[in-house]
C-alpha cells in the first residue's frame, strides 16, 4: 500500500510539473467567474474553449498517466478522486495557457502560414483516423473541430517557439559573464587600511598573494569568489567587470563600505556557459509571466464552473486515445 501511495504522489508532480498554470500562471491568478457561454468551459479575452476541447485534453491526459510501471492508477486502491482533480487541474492549467498565448497572438497580428495550416489539418486527420469507435463516441469531434483545436495548440506553441528564440538571441555572452576574483570588503571609515590594502593588492602578482592581502584586510567570509551580474551593487559591479586578468580596481564605496578587486579570470568559461542557461531560463520565464498578466486580468477570464465539473475526468478503459500532443508533433514543429 505504501507503494501504491507514492506513486499516487508522484503522478500528481508529474502532472503539476512541467505545465503552464491555469488558475495560477507565473504566479499570477487567473479570475474566473461564469460566462464563457453554452457548450464552452472557459474564455480568456474573446477567446472560448469549447467542452470538446478540453475532453480531447482529459481523454490523452488520463491514457498518457494512468499507468505508473505496471500500476493502472486508476484501477489500483487509491484515492481516485484526488487522482481526478489533479488531472483536471494540469488539463486546465495546459488550456489556460495554450488560449492565454492564443489570445496574445490575436493581439499581435501572429498566425499560422498556409503551410503550418496544411500540416495541421494532416495531423487532425491522422489523429482522426487513429480513433476506435469507442475514442469517437467519447469525444464528439469531427476532423473539422480536430482542426480547430490543433490549430490552438499549434499557435500557442509558435508564439512561444518565437518568444524563446528571441530571449536565446537577446542575452549576450557579456551579460551571461561570471568572473573569478579576490574580493576584499573593508569599513570605508577605515581610510589608512584601505589605502594599504589598495597599495598591497595592486603589489600583488598572484592569485595566492591577492588572497593573503584578502585573508589580511577583508571583512568577507571568502576570499575567491565567482560572480555575474547582479552580485554587486551596480557602481561595484561597474569596476569589477571592467578588469582584465591580473588588475585590480581602485577603491569602490557602496552603503558603508570598500571594495577592491583583484580580478583572477574575467571569463570563466564553464560557469558563465552554465549561468546563460540559467539567465536564458530566467528571462523566459519573467516574458512568459508579463504576457500571462497582461492575458489574466481581472473580469477578462471566465470558467463555467458547472460545465468544467461535468466534464469526466475518467473516461472510461474502452477510450484509449492518447497520441493528440505527439501526432501534432510528427507533423509539424516550431
Amino acid at each position: 500500500m505504501k507503494k501504491i501511495k507514492a506513486v499516487s504522489v508522484i503522478l500528481a508532480a508529474t502532472l503539476l510539473a512541467g505545465t503552464f498554470s491555469g488558475c495560477k500562471i507565473a504566479g499570477k491568478e487567473i479570475f474566473f467567474s461564469t460566462g464563457s457561454g453554452v457548450g464552452n468551459v472557459f474564455r480568456i479575452g474573446n477567446l472560448r474553449c469549447s467542452e470538446k476541447e478540453a475532453r480531447v485534453y482529459l481523454a490523452n491526459y488520463y491514457n498518457l498517466y494512468r499507468h505508473v510501471g505496471e500500476v493502472d492508477l486508476w484501477s489500483a486502491n487509491l484515492n481516485t478522486d484526488h487522482l481526478t482533480e489533479n488531472l483536471k487541474q494540469a488539463v486546465l492549467d495546459h488550456l489556460s495557457m495554450v488560449y492565454a498565448m492564443n489570445e496574445y497572438a490575436r493581439e499581435e497580428d501572429i498566425s499560422l502560414s498556409e503551410t503550418e495550416k496544411q500540416k495541421v489539418e494532416a495531423a487532425a486527420k491522422a489523429y482522426y483516423d487513429s480513433l476506435t469507435v469507442d475514442d469517437r463516441a467519447y469525444l464528439k469531434t469531427s476532423v473539422s473541430d480536430l482542426d480547430k483545436i490543433y490549430e490552438h495548440y499549434a499557435l500557442a506553441q509558435k508564439v512561444y517557439a518565437n518568444l524563446m528564440t528571441q530571449v536565446d538571441e537577446e542575452v549576450s555572452e557579456d551579460e551571461a559573464r561570471i568572473m573569478d576574483a579576490i574580493v576584499v570588503r573593508m569599513p570605508k571609515d577605515n581610510q589608512v587600511d584601505v589605502a594599504l590594502a589598495r597599495s598591497e593588492l595592486q603589489a600583488a602578482e598572484s592569485k595566492d598573494q591577492a588572497v593573503l592581502v584578502a585573508q589580511k584586510y577583508s571583512l568577507g567570509d571568502k576570499e575567491m569568489v565567482s560572480f555575474g551580474r547582479g552580485s554587486f551593487p551596480e557602481e561595484v559591479e561597474e569596476k569589477a567587470f571592467a578588469l582584465d586578468d591580473g588588475e585590480s580596481s581602485a577603491p569602490v564605496i557602496s552603503g558603508d563600505d570598500v571594495y577592491l578587486f583583484y580580478c583572477v579570470d574575467k571569463y570563466d568559461k564553464k560557469l558563465s556557459e552554465e549561468n546563460k542557461v540559467n539567465v536564458i531560463a530566467s528571462r523566459k520565464k519573467a516574458l512568459i509571466s508579463e504576457i500571462i498578466e497582461k492575458q489574466t486580468k481581472d473580469e477578462f477570464s471566465y470558467l463555467n464552473q458547472s460545465a468544467w465539473d461535468d466534464l469526466d475526468a475518467n473516461p472510461g478503459n474502452s477510450v484509449e486515445t492518447n497520441s493528440f500532443f505527439t501526432l501534432l508533433g510528427e507533423n509539424i514543429s516550431f
